[in-house]
């Protein structure tokens, strides 16, 4: 099985984190990212980061 990324936002003044998607390539990650920043006014862009890794993987 390939490795899927997951895409974290974490707003930065109260340092909750929230798993937004997970995708199949690092691209389509980094894609889900830019999609939300191009939406969201500078403050926000400003106020939430985002962090891609690979997810892990559930055991069955």
């Amino acid at each position: 099985m390939s490795t899927q990324y997951e895409v974290i936002e974490e707003d930065t003044l109260t340092g909750q984190t929230e798993q937004v998607t997970v995708r199949p390539t690092w691209e389509k990650a980094c894609e889900v990212v830019d999609a939300i920043r191009a939406d969201r006014p500078l403050r926000q862009n400003l106020r939430y980061g985002f962090t891609i890794k690979p997810a892990e993987e559930e055991e069955s």
